[in-house]
């Protein structure tokens, strides 16, 4: 190639070393074979691919506001070469254009080509399909292997079921009661708090269900705005609202609509001193796995507090909707209280099987919150280039203010067909709750936002 150039008075072919083969670590450098992480390789595997094409240096400028300001700079960026070689021409030039004019940011265009550049290198198209959250696959067997025995009754009392999930949670077994969904424990109790004239406070906006489950036991509800400003419980307004008829309060962490998480010190702090005697303060923690600190919860503290009670579910982070495993952990005492109220043989050998399964599958808990923050980060990239701001949620959804676009995107967002909740249902009109979960889940909802100006 360098005689030909020389022949021909061209310049020399630096092509063959820079652009067919660049360096993924450094810019204007060439890959090299002695350092695997340099370059992508056509015989790694996808996630491989994905892993270094994502960490790989760009022609990006120093912050994301003078990025937008003054583009970036696609000739220098190793990110781009690798997608001009493995995108379609069109799809690259695009890229360019974008990237120039300061459309997008270095992490949103990445985002934007990981399945062409998967795609590219494997030569099969199916690669660029998006990985889905699944149960784990330790669960089918283990219902097939006891699928064969359900002429035998399950567990009476679930105990070895409580044992597990003690485990699990780091707490004491005997600080464990399984019921049906943290629905049915939630019922159990306010059945177990209920009294004459006695209330429950919670914080609206919330989970509609507790204030139907209060009335189901006779129990007056009663709610207290959140913080407005700031999208969270309003701790000071919780504690000065607390009566003495109050046997209950309950508050969402994550909240169940904003995604945001108050501190467990900071609750206990507010509300467990002006709490009446014998009333108990009630953790939703549903969310809980996906928080990026989770509750830390130990038997000491669960003795030491026997005012708290925080339910929890195998339904959300461990993909088990369809099974119904919820549980509480509390102290001791107030655990055997809850437990009268369920009934013997309650929890199926099926959902028993299915839960025990997943509980000890960590490498499938860990994949599914990774794939829920892989979607977090495709979805907010989109946002963050067409300035529409969004709620840092510490749970598996996303509240989305859009402003004055809402109208514009709503429209655009029913036209294709695509499930969101309206923020009208909470007096926030501009907003919209959309659940992250994996890829594909916010999948229609970005190229919907690609199409916006």
């Amino acid at each position: 190639m360098r005689s030909v150039a020389g022949r021909l008075g061209a310049p020399t072919p630096y092509v063959a070393y820079r652009r067919l083969i660049p360096s993924l670590r450094r810019c204007g450098g060439r890959a090299s074979i002695q350092d695997p992480a340099s370059t992508i390789l056509l015989d790694d595997r996808p996630d491989t691919v994905r892993e270094k094409f994502v960490g790989a240096v760009t022609g990006g400028r120093a912050c994301a506001e003078e990025q937008r300001r003054h583009g970036g700079n696609p000739d220098g960026c190793p990110t781009f070469e690798v997608i001009e070689l493995l995108s379609t021409p069109g799809r690259a030039t695009a890229a360019a254009r974008r990237c120039r004019a300061g459309e997008v940011l270095c992490k949103q265009c990445k985002i934007e080509h990981l399945d062409d550049v998967v795609a590219g290198v494997t030569g099969d198209d199916r690669q660029a399909s998006f990985v889905r959250v699944a149960t784990s696959p330790a669960v089918p067997a283990a219902v097939a292997g006891v699928a064969t025995r359900l002429y035998r009754p399950p567990s009476r009392e679930s105990i070895d079921l409580e044992a597990e999930i003690a485990r699990y949670a780091g707490v004491a077994p005997e600080q464990v009661v399984v019921g049906h969904g943290t629905t049915e424990i939630l019922d159990w109790i306010m059945r177990e708090q209920a009294s004459a004239s006695a209330a429950m406070l919670a914080t609206a906006p919330t989970f509609e269900l507790y204030g139907q489950l209060a009335a189901r036991n006779g129990l007056r509800y009663e709610e207290v705005a959140w913080n407005g400003d700031t999208l969270c419980h309003d701790l000071a307004a919780l504690r000065a609202a607390l009566k003495d008829d109050h046997v209950a309060v309950v508050v969402d962490i994550p909240h169940t609509v904003s995604g945001i998480s108050v501190p467990l010190s900071d609750l206990l702090a507010a509300v467990a001193p002006r709490l009446p005697g014998g009333a108990k303060l009630i953790i939703d923690n549903v969310y809980g796995e996906f928080m990026a600190q989770p509750l830390a919860l130990t038997s000491r503290l669960l003795e030491e507090r026997d005012e708290l009670v925080v339910c929890r579910s195998l339904s959300k982070a461990h993909c088990l909707l369809g099974a119904r495993v919820g549980y509480a952990v509390t102290s001791a005492t107030y655990a055997g209280r809850l437990r009268r109220h369920r009934l013997p043989y309650a929890v199926s050998a099926l959902a028993a099987t299915a839960a025990h399964a997943s509980l000890v599958d960590g490498n499938n808990l860990r994949r599914t919150i990774a794939l829920n923050r892989r979607a977090h980060g495709t979805l907010t990239a989109e946002l963050d280039r067409l300035r529409i701001e969004y709620v840092q949620s510490d749970a598996n959804f996303l509240l989305i203010d859009l402003g004055d676009r809402c109208d514009q995107v709503l429209a655009l967002l029913r036209a294709c067909g695509l499930r969101f909740r309206d923020g009208s249902r909470w007096q926030l009109p501009t907003m919209i709750q959309v659940h992250l979960i994996d890829e594909a889940t916010v999948a229609s909802l970005v190229r919907a936002l690609r199409d916006l100006r």
